[in-house]
């Protein structure tokens, strides 16, 4: 397989008079998490779950087969250092940014549950918009887009690991361009792992992502005030999580195969079947921060 380096010409765009001019303002956040390793991952909201993404990634990259190439195993904390970059795309100051990704995070697995999904996300947008399946009290776009998300960067990281082998794995391991193009596979997979993360969290799986939606039934009484999503993603976690913790709880790996589009939806419904057990354990006081039941562990 051969693969050509891609070139492109460079050029200095013109913005428009509104467009930014200076840097944007980034909230703050802590620069560690307790887990193995501490690595300062920039200014996140810490609202976004930044633990809790330092720690999938990392337990995650330590839990590799032989197989992965030795540099991608060897690199657990350039890892665990992107965890949370999608999350700084949300800064309110990146508007170009934000809007284009912020989609990506999430899916309202209820709206889209039944229909076949278009392989082109753009074609899957306008099939939200025509059959008028958008989430009660939201635009279409607030639908979601993650499992697209995954398939595309999971796509990333395989051509990454085929340049890799035809151009960089032959070449000294101190070479200029083999560390390109491993630094190339290793953003690839940071990225995508915080949105398998993402797609493993039940209220990044659902039309109820911060509080049961009221404009839907809620027979059991369910909490329809704000900040659940904060407590659960968040709170939660820095009150109870630790890498031991986590590891005593993952689960063998699979070997996928098929359309990775598939693989992404498979989590988002895998999810999506916690939300109305994760309300109920918030209904009962479980996974209430300051005093978490056993259950809610």
């Amino acid at each position: 397989m051969n693969i050509a380096p891609i070139t492109t010409n460079a050029y200095t765009p013109r913005l428009r008079s509104n467009s930014i001019e200076k840097e944007p303002v980034l909230p703050s956040a802590p620069d560690r998490f307790e887990c193995g390793h501490s690595h300062d991952q920039g200014e996140v909201q810490p609202d976004w779950g930044f633990q809790g993404h330092g720690l999938v990634q990392e337990v995650a990259a330590e839990s590799l087969p032989e197989e992965m190439p030795e540099f991608f195993r060897g690199a657990t904390e350039r890892l665990v250092g992107l965890a949370s970059q999608p999350d700084r795309w949300k800064a309110r100051d990146l508007n170009y940014l934000k809007e284009a990704t912020a989609v990506d995070h999430f899916m309202a697995y209820e709206q889209i549950k039944g229909h076949d999904l278009p392989g082109d996300r753009f074609d899957y947008v306008l099939m939200v918009e025509r059959e008028g399946i958008n989430a009660p009290g939201q635009p279409p776009k607030w639908v979601g887009t993650l499992p697209y998300k995954v398939a595309e960067q999971y796509q990333n990281l395989m051509l990454d690991f085929a340049i890799w082998r035809n151009e960089g794995q032959s070449l000294p391991a101190d070479n200029p361009r083999r560390k390109a193009l491993e630094e190339n596979a290793l953003l690839s997979g940071g990225l995508l792992g915080h949105y398998v993360g993402d797609a493993a969290q039940p209220l990044h799986s659902t039309i109820h992502h911060d509080g049961w939606n009221r404009h839907l039934p809620n027979p059991h009484g369910f909490r329809t005030k704000k900040g659940l999503h904060r407590e659960f993603e968040t709170q939660l976690v820095a009150a109870t999580a630790s890498e031991d913790k986590i590891k005593e709880r993952v689960a063998p790996a699979r070997q996928w195969s098929g359309d990775p589009l598939n693989w992404g939806l498979d989590l988002i419904a895998e999810s999506n079947s916690q939300v109305e057990r994760l309300y109920q354990l918030e209904k009962d006081g479980d996974i209430n921060p300051r005093h978490p039941s056993d259950e809610g562990v």
